[in-house]
């Protein structure tokens, strides 16, 4: 069932957030949620808030590497969940006084409803606005910040509440604060705590850093405003003019608006372009599906021509439309070793491309594909490649595909809390299929790899970053080696709370 496109309000925050990719965002795979979280937030917040108060602040989030532009890599993060709802929570509370700093016209990244990558683009409508606005002007300046989330000096975010010189002032004297310095120093602190007390960067991932960045950047727009037209999408700048000189020469004041607040211009993205821009391709007439087999394979072409060209949005518009459709399931052999590809050479569509394949699942013969599958996921596991690893990963147990011992050893002995969790739970429930007799030969098998785990359960706590890992293989009973002690982990108020209000945050695939 697709995700509704939900209005945030200040009694509805922490809920809507934990229920639509707030915490793990869309680029992770379904089977991490926080949806029984969600259910239960009303009924534990008041137990939870008790013991914040008394938790120790500065957690490490867990990273995991993602794809960025050609080999360069980025960070996805998943904060401590204590320091993340304390952040959540306090966001909730002070949600109306958020909103009025966020009400500007400029930005098209609204932070008033929260999407999933489900829900329809509004792009569309986007560029139907942005001509009828943009009358009369020839050039178009396209920009966007280098490094946003990473660039952002938290303690910008009081700056933002009540101007960057009132704000220092009120720094260095308390009785000078006002209620709204207070909120957005607390709202630094947080964003803080959830980042080891680094005040250089946001997390990127939860939906609480698009909250706290649309703060500061809505202080920008009122501030680039005076003096340009222009519309926003979080760090992405449309600016408009009547002439290219007039374009040539506000790049520099721009950037030294933007510096103020330590952000700068990522120049190889920068664009002059001249009218007509903005201009939008009718896809339905592109990718036509028809009941010929062969048909779908040519679309994909198509789409990874357009794709090649820089057009993105034609891929992931293509799989949309493959996801809607009830597709016959002999179009599984022309498609799937495609469909694969597309994960792996752009995986920020992964969760598209998943959408597709699991329907198709009926129709997988995993015998055929066991060979394959591993020889793609030791490749991406050899070359430290989390995020792919983790969509091989869900498609391979999805599939029944079964894991070769290489990748079991690669993957328990990485760094990659998620799929150490999905491999824990495949050797758990699925031991006899792949050859063991007993979980104890299991256990013998992998013993150097679940002592390290089990290193790493004995040093950690439900304030670290391995919290999701522990909690999992404590609630789930996935230790496999009677060795990983775990009396301690259940005996925390954390643990007590989620376990006895039966939260999960991680759902099997053999329940």
């Amino acid at each position: 069932m697709k995700k509704t496109f939900q209005k945030l309000t200040q009694n509805n925050f922490v809920e809507a957030i934990l229920s639509n990719y707030g915490y793990f965002c869309e680029h992770f795979p379904s089977c991490f949620s926080t949806n029984d979280l969600a259910k239960k937030w009303n009924n534990i917040k008041s137990e939870l808030n008790k013991l914040i108060e008394l938790t120790t602040k500065g957690t490490n989030p867990l990273s995991i590497s993602m794809s960025k532009e050609g080999l360069l890599r980025r960070q996805m993060y998943i904060p401590n969940i204590i320091s993340f709802l304390e952040l959540a929570n306090y966001l909730g509370e002070n949600y109306s006084f958020i909103i009025s700093l966020c009400n500007t016209k400029c930005s098209e990244s609204k932070i008033t409803h929260i999407r999933t990558f489900d829900y329809p683009s509004n792009y569309r409508q986007s560029i139907y606005s942005r001509n009828a606005r943009f009358v009369g002007y020839k050039y178009k300046l396209k920009l966007d910040i280098s490094n946003c989330f990473n660039s952002i000096y938290t303690h910008s975010i009081s700056w933002a509440c009540v101007g960057k010189e009132k704000a220092k002032e009120m720094y260095n004297n308390k009785s000078l604060q006002t209620n709204e310095y207070k909120i957005g120093d607390k709202i630094d602190t947080l964003n803080s705590n959830m980042n080891a007390t680094q005040t250089n960067g946001l997390l990127t991932g939860p939906f609480t850093s698009k909250v706290t960045a649309e703060i500061i950047l809505s202080e920008l727009d009122r501030i680039l405003k005076e003096d340009y037209d222009f519309v926003r999408y979080v760090d992405d700048y449309n600016f408009y003019f009547s002439n290219q000189e007039e374009a040539n020469n506000a790049i520099p004041k721009i950037a030294a608006i933007l510096n103020e607040y330590n952000f700068l211009i990522n120049k190889e993205k920068m664009e002059i372009i001249k009218f007509p821009f903005d201009i939008l391709e009718n896809f339905d007439d592109i990718f036509k599906l028809s009941d010929d087999d062969g048909n779908v394979y040519l679309l994909l072409q198509k789409a990874y021509t357009l794709a090649s060209e820089g057009n993105i949005g034609a891929l992931k518009y293509l799989l949309k439309v493959l996801n809607e459709k009830n597709l016959p399931g002999n179009y599984l052999p022309q498609i799937y070793g495609l469909l694969i590809n597309t994960m792996i050479t752009f995986p920020l569509l992964s969760p598209y491309v998943v959408n597709v394949i699991e329907l198709y699942l009926p129709y997988i013969k995993p015998e055929k594909f066991n060979k394959q599958m591993n020889k793609i996921l030791l490749k991406e596991l050899s070359s430290n490649h989390d995020h792919e690893v983790l969509w091989l990963l869900y498609i391979i147990l999805k599939s029944g595909v079964i894991l070769s011992d290489e990748n079991i050893l690669e993957i328990l002995k990485s760094n990659n809390d998620l799929a150490i969790i999905m491999c824990l739970d495949y050797l758990n429930n699925n031991f006899k299929s792949i050859g063991f007799k007993s979980i104890k030969e299991v256990a013998s098998k992998y013993a150097n790899e679940l002592t390290v785990i089990s290193g790493k359960i004995k040093d950690s706590s439900m304030t670290s970053k391995n919290w999701l890992l522990i909690y999992t293989i404590a609630k789930s009973n996935l230790r496999i080696d009677s060795r990983i002690k775990l009396n301690k982990i259940k005996q925390t108020k954390l643990y007590q709370i989620f376990a006895n209000n039966d939260i999960d945050f991680y759902e099997s695939f053999y329940k």
